[in-house]
Parts: structure tokens; C-alpha cells; sequence
């Protein structure tokens, strides 16, 4: 009877801590979603009455509470872009279509800022180039699922060659080619999505903010002038001169571009397309 009873009290003393953690990671969570609810709302109606600055300040401190929506960024991108700041807006419209990559009025403004730029190079036709445009059709995570779904089907596919033994010979033929192709679909998806992984989270992106950006051959004034970067040109970045140059944070993507602040000392290496690499001036520029 005394262990029972002894169980009884150590389960509820287990309970009650459970209990406790819960309330103590929920409570304080449910409190910072629904502030940060409240501060879109703020921001949403700032919009409307076009008070600009008030709209990104709330949306800025959202996205301090943690909101990490592609309705936060597409909000920040409109309005960034009332106000002028289209290098912000496309950063942001950018990191909208990192979370809802087919979102027709996302891709629809990003197009838009695109084709306002002060002057836009020759596109190339490379195969590099041609294999990237197909690549960024689809986000990580969807690579993701397409890869476990072929292997899945590459093992389905093995299990049907033990079972099925009759049928024509166009199945039999199938069934013996099935589990190859979809190994090799599984390979290519896993590469591209990889790929894709590397370039969104190893180099940092950017975009030019300031009017025909010299690109040049090293990291100082005085190099060879390489070409120029209208305003609004995307990049990756590959190199940093001094190596601690940092990127920007989400979260200070809105004070990055204010204009009242400092700019940037250092130099980006930057790979704006093919044909398009060079050393640009940290403060020409916002990497993010």
C-alpha cells in the first residue's frame, strides 16, 4: 500500500512539473503571437492612411516578436516601396517568395520592380544560367518532398518487381526500368535542392540600392572598373573584404535601409549573373 501510495505522489509531482514547463513555454509564447498579431493590425492600418513610416515601424517590431510570415514581408515590400525604397522592397518581396514561392501578386511585384530598373544587362543563355531559372521554380522544403516521394516510389517499384511475375511485356519491361528511373529522378532532386540549399544559405543575397553601381576588378577605389549594377540588380555574395563584414539580419532589414543610417564600410564580392562579377562597396549595396 505505502509504494502505491508513493507511485501516486511521485506521478502527480511528475504532472504537476510537466504541467508547469507547458504553461511556462505556452503562456509567454500565445502573449508574444498575439502582440506581434496586434502590431500587423497597427501597421495594416498605418498603411491605409498612409502614414508609411509608422507602417514599417510596426512591422519592424513584429518581426522582432519572431513573425516570419510571407504576408509580414509582402506588407514590408509594399509599403518599402510607397516609400521609395525599392531595394527594401524587393528584399523583402524576396523573402515573401522564400515562404510562398508561387504566390502570383508576389512574383507579380517582384516582375514589376524588376522591369523599373534604371537599365537591365543582357540576360545570358548559358546552361548555368538557363539550369538556375528552372531550379528556382521550387522552394527547398518542395525538394524535399519530391525526393522523399521518388524514393518512396523507388522502393514500391523493388517490392512490385518480387510480386508482379505475369502481365505484358511492355510491364514487365517497366517494372524492371521503374526503380532505376525514380532512383535517378531522386538523385537530380536531391542535387538541385541541395544546390538550391547552398546557394540561399551559404552566400548571402543582396540587391543594389544605390544608381549605377561601379563593379570592380578588386576591393579598392582605384581598381579596374568592370561594368555597372543598376539599382535594384540582385547578387549573391561570394567574399567579404574585411572577412568579419557581416550581413544583414532579418530583423534589421528596415534599419539597413534607412537612410539616416551609416553606411557600410567593406567591400562584397558579388555574382550578379553570369558575366556580372566583380567587388561592389558595402554601402552600395544591402546584403542580407
Amino acid at each position: 500500500m505505502g509504494g502505491c501510495l508513493l507511485f501516486s505522489r511521485i506521478s502527480i509531482l511528475v504532472f504537476s512539473l510537466a504541467m508547469a514547463i507547458l504553461l511556462f513555454e505556452f503562456v509567454p509564447r500565445s502573449a508574444l503571437a498575439s502582440e506581434a498579431k496586434d502590431l500587423i493590425e497597427q501597421g495594416n492600418n498605418a498603411y491605409r492612411s498612409e502614414d508609411f513610416s509608422g507602417a514599417l515601424a510596426a512591422y519592424e517590431k513584429a518581426l522582432e516578436l519572431g513573425q516570419d510570415s510571407s504576408g509580414l514581408y509582402y506588407n514590408i515590400g509594399n509599403t518599402a516601396y510607397r516609400m521609395g525604397r525599392s531595394a527594401l522592397a524587393l528584399a523583402a518581396f524576396r523573402l515573401a517568395q522564400d515562404r510562398a514561392p508561387r504566390d502570383p501578386e508576389i512574383l507579380a511585384n517582384i516582375s514589376f520592380i524588376q522591369a523599373t530598373r534604371d537599365e537591365i544587362p543582357a540576360q545570358s543563355n548559358t546552361p548555368l544560367a538557363l539550369f538556375w531559372s528552372v531550379v528556382v521554380q521550387l522552394s527547398v522544403n518542395e525538394y524535399l518532398y519530391l525526393s522523399s516521394a521518388f524514393l518512396t516510389m523507388f522502393f514500391v517499384a523493388m517490392g512490385l518487381r518480387r510480386v508482379v511475375s505475369g502481365g505484358s511485356v511492355f510491364s514487365k519491361r517497366f517494372i524492371l526500368v521503374a526503380p532505376w528511373l525514380f532512383a535517378l529522378l531522386f538523385f537530380i532532386v536531391s542535387a538541385a535542392g541541395s544546390w538550391l540549399h547552398g546557394e540561399t544559405k551559404v552566400f548571402a543575397r543582396g540587391v543594389v540600392v544605390a544608381s549605377k553601381v561601379p563593379l570592380r576588378s578588386e576591393a579598392s577605389e582605384g581598381s579596374l572598373v568592370l561594368g555597372e549594377l543598376p539599382r535594384t540588380m540582385e547578387f549573391r555574395v561570394l567574399q567579404r573584404v574585411p572577412e568579419g563584414l557581416q550581413r544583414r539580419s532579418v530583423q534589421s532589414l528596415l534599419e539597413a535601409a534607412d537612410p539616416a543610417a551609416p553606411p557600410s564600410e567593406g567591400w562584397f564580392r558579388v555574382h550578379a549573373q553570369p558575366g556580372f562579377a566583380g567587388w561592389v562597396k558595402a554601402s552600395d549595396v544591402l546584403v542580407y
